[in-house]
């Protein structure tokens, strides 16, 4: 859960399509 807010906090800090992807990776795993 951490891990999914850290990559969320990141995401829409620094959106790009890598970051988003990795978010979505997270979130869906």
């Amino acid at each position: 859960m951490k891990l999914a807010g850290l990559a969320a906090q990141v995401g829409f800090s620094n959106p790009s399509a890598e970051v988003e992807a990795q978010v979505r990776i997270l979130f869906w795993s």
